[in-house]
């Protein structure tokens, strides 16, 4: 029974490895299609509980997701080869790339391609918001969460991590402390207790509030409150880790840019293991938030302080890893390409996933025995429904950019592709790699046939 867990487990994330295009939460999308709905490993509630663990922990959350499915599924085995499965064939797809880019300095027009392709993933991820809502949304106060979360997402800036902590704070008010009658002052100790441990975090001079256990009267408690969120909307671990320098890193810190290496960069790899290792070990520890946070905290040092990359090879680094399948973390990949070739992909690669691993087999054992704590699982009744209205506000807001940047028509035929591929996974059930692969040949297709209709 064991190797044949181990066997579903590696055939599911080397398909999601090799197919899982559009970025994190349309892998995490795929993975409740395929692990939840259709093969039962996991109910819709652990699944979701799994979620807002790996959303609080640092790291890339669809990578920690995988090896999350795993370990519930089949062990600490389990949990180590599926993100094993998940990380290599999308590697060794931006290795090639990165390959391809740097021989010829151009992208693969995958422009035709690529039209189809989005639209299919904000079905995707609508989708899977859709289905998941039924499981969390369960109350009027979990609406509540969920609806104030995606207008802070859609409309200001504000720290994903606070976000769920204090959205987490609110569970732990409405589902124990407000149904065991306590009084109010106990709630405030607790959320004055965490705005003055984040305070430290962000340097944000503000905590002029009275002592904890006094009273603490509505209107100063929202005032300091609005004030957090103001503050730290302009925090993110990018100036965190700029504060972080290591005489390891510093020697290989450039005036010029760097020239690229050899295809296996054995001339390179001697210097610069430990500062590729070092870097993205630490970027791969203490970033928040996916691949919003990963992006500015690589482009502020491989570019601005490192010099390693100029701005140009950097946005298309980022454009071939949203190409390619697997998170956008594997952006490393194509840095440590252009470093060291293969072997420095692999070490920058290695490094900047290895905490995941570290985390979450650390993490999922405890929280598989904490949330039956009556107070945990308060806790998590507030962080899903922001974990929800996050990933909501993300695929509006992507489905807006990406019909704005087109044509009326374009806009049109965008919209009306991913209405109709929302339909085929609600409504029909259609296996996600298929919608995939039909948005991908669309394009191409309709040019063919407009091509030999001209004929």
């Amino acid at each position: 029974m064991g190797l044949h867990r181990l066997w579903s487990l590696t055939k599911l994330f080397l398909k999601l490895s090799t197919f899982g295009v559009g970025g994190s939460h349309a892998t995490i999308a795929m993975m409740n299609e395929e692990a939840v709905i259709r093969r039962k490993w996991l109910s819709s509630q652990q699944f979701a509980e799994g979620l807002a663990l790996c959303e609080i922990v640092p790291g890339p959350s669809s990578t920690q997701m995988g090896i999350y499915i795993g370990y519930v599924f089949a062990g600490k085995l389990g949990g180590l080869l599926a993100g094993l499965c998940f990380i290599i064939p999308a590697f060794l797809i931006v290795v090639f790339l990165s390959w391809l880019y740097f021989s010829f300095q151009s992208l693969p027009q995958l422009e035709a391609i690529l039209f189809g392709v989005f639209p299919v993933i904000m079905a995707i991820i609508l989708a899977f918001c859709w289905n998941l809502r039924r499981d969390i949304l369960n109350d009027y106060f979990a609406w509540l969460i969920a609806i104030i979360i995606v207008v802070i997402n859609l409309f200001f800036q504000v720290s994903i991590f606070l976000q769920f902590l204090l959205a987490g704070l609110a569970g732990v008010w409405f589902y124990y402390f407000r149904n065991n009658s306590l009084d109010i002052k106990y709630f405030s100790f607790i959320s004055l207790f965490y705005i003055g441990t984040y305070k430290h975090l962000v340097s944000v001079d503000f905590f002029a509030i009275p002592s904890f256990l006094g009273y603490v009267s509505l209107k100063d408690y929202l005032f300091n409150f609005t004030q957090l969120l103001v503050k730290t909307s302009v925090f993110s671990p990018t100036h965190f880790l700029k504060t972080i320098n290591s005489p390891i890193v510093d020697k290989v810190i450039l005036t010029e840019g760097l020239t690229i290496s050899s295809f296996w960069g054995w001339e390179r790899i001697e210097t610069f293991f430990i500062p590729l290792s070092w870097f993205f070990l630490k970027t791969g520890s203490l970033t928040f938030g996916g691949a919003l946070v990963i992006i500015p905290v690589l482009k502020l040092n491989v570019v601005d302080t490192f010099h390693w990359l100029t701005l140009t090879e950097f946005i298309n680094g980022i454009a071939l890893s949203q190409i390619a399948p697997g998170p956008v973390t594997l952006s490393s990949a194509f840095i440590g390409y252009k470093i060291a070739g293969v072997l420095g992909a692999a070490t920058a690669t290695t490094a900047v996933f290895l905490p995941s691993f570290v985390f979450i087999m650390i993490a999922a054992p405890f929280w598989l025995k904490l949330r039956d704590s009556r107070k945990i699982r308060s806790f998590m009744l507030g962080v899903t429904p922001a974990i929800l209205g996050a990933i909501t506000a993300t695929a509006l807001s992507l489905l807006i950019v990406t019909l704005s940047q087109s044509t009326p028509l374009e806009s049109i035929m965008k919209g009306i592709m991913a209405i109709a591929a929302l339909i085929a996974l609600l409504r029909y059930k259609i296996p996600i790699w298929l919608l995939v692969v039909v948005g991908a040949i669309i394009k191409p297709l309709v040019t063919i046939f407009l091509t030999v209709l001209h004929l």
